[in-house]
């Protein structure tokens, strides 16, 4: 977009101009500048399988799980794929998490991993859940089959009422048989244990500064791009200005020229009167005395009239 100084009623006026698209020859295609990652949300494009949406789809309300713990399903979802290569866990969609939470069996390999993911992170961190872990001698990894009694010796450290009703149900292997809200409340606990954890909070703090990283890059492509903008204004004003100040010299000089003309022209009146009056003066007869120049300076001034 660049900006056109035009003439009107009262000056100059400035007025935006689209510049033309320049046509790509038949030989030639468009190039892509490569992403560069870390990258705003915003600007990542759809890849070639994704679906094209021409409207925003209807709200989903068919959830398996109650509706109150809807909210529990997408923050453990959703926390599971953004830290996903942290726990070592592979992505999967919310169906498939929902379908599991709502299955009666108990040792489903999608919600095995998912706990055991969590498990190894807080023993790896020798948090509370660690210090816990050992004073159960427990030196076993966890595995399909041990998993439940490492989910057991959770919800004893947590020791909230709703957990202990279901300590002996989970510890005799019967995992499955718990309500779906009670699942996902305790994958909840486990999320918020998680963000406790020295290695969690180090790639929080990564990710704080790339978006930090990336709010200044944007900045500094404004400020430059208003820079641009004001520079290109200025240009185009003193191009104007410039415009405007030649055509007034112009009419000034022609003026000048007029002008001049007029008193060179007067000038050569009167030189050539001068002339005339001089001859009459020698030409003319009798004495020296005022007849003469009288008569002179009456013919003068009748050719002046």
């Amino acid at each position: 977009m660049v900006t056109a100084c035009t003439k009107g009623g009262k000056g100059l006026r400035m007025e935006p101009q689209k510049m033309p698209k320049k046509k790509l020859k038949k030989d030639e295609t468009q190039v892509e500048l490569p992403v560069k990652y870390p990258i705003d949300d915003l600007l990542v494009k759809p890849s070639a399988d994704d679906p094209v949406f021409s409207k925003r789809p209807p709200l989903s309300t068919d959830f398996r799980v109650p509706i109150d713990s809807v909210g529990d399903l997408l923050m453990v979802w959703d926390f599971c794929l953004s830290f996903g290569r942290l726990l070592c866990l592979s992505p999967f969609s919310l169906s498939d998490l929902e379908n599991a939470i709502c299955n009666k069996e108990s040792n489903l390999i999608l919600l095995v991993e998912i706990h055991a993911a969590f498990f190894h992170l807080l023993i790896k961190d020798q948090s509370e859940y660690f210090t816990f872990v050992q004073n159960k001698k427990r030196t076993r990894k966890v595995t399909l089959v041990t998993w439940a009694d490492y989910l057991g010796d959770f919800l004893e450290m947590m020791g909230k009422e709703e957990f202990s009703c279901k300590l002996s149900t989970v510890r005799r292997g019967h995992y499955g048989l718990i309500d779906p809200g009670l699942k996902l409340k305790i994958l909840r606990e486990l999320v918020n244990e998680a963000i406790t954890t020295s290695a969690l909070r180090e790639k929080l703090d990564e990710r704080i500064d790339q978006q930090q990283a990336l709010a200044a890059a944007k900045r500094e492509d404004a400020r430059k791009n208003r820079e641009e903008q004001r520079l290109n204004m200025e240009g185009v004003s003193e191009n104007g200005i410039n415009h405007t100040s030649a055509a007034q010299n112009g009419n000034e000089n022609v003026k000048d020229q007029h002008e001049g003309k007029e008193q060179k022209g007067l000038e050569q009146f009167f030189f050539k009167q001068d002339e005339r009056w001089e001859n009459v003066s020698e030409k003319t007869p009798g004495n020296k005395n005022g007849a003469t120049i009288c008569t002179t300076e009456s013919s003068w001034e009748r050719q002046i009239l």
